[in-house]
């Protein structure tokens, strides 16, 4: 798996319509708000929310290599 960081959510969703990244993993509620303050209806409809099987682990994997991350000197 490949991480790309971002400086904030809405850089995540400007790679994410740009297909530089496949998934951004956010609170729905928070991502509607974003989307619909920060970009046109045409973008926004690109976007779509799925509930993943797998959730809860990627999430465990996601706040595991993010910890990582954040202690590391790069960070």
């Amino acid at each position: 798996m490949v991480t790309d960081t971002g400086a904030d959510d809405i850089t995540g969703f400007r790679k994410l319509l740009a297909a530089h990244i496949d998934l951004f993993p956010i609170k729905i509620e928070v991502g509607q708000y974003l989307l619909q303050k920060n970009f046109p209806a045409d973008k926004r409809a690109q976007i779509s929310w799925k509930k993943h099987p797998r959730a809860k682990e990627l999430i465990s994997r996601f706040n595991r290599g993010l910890k990582t991350i954040k202690s590391s000197d790069d960070f």
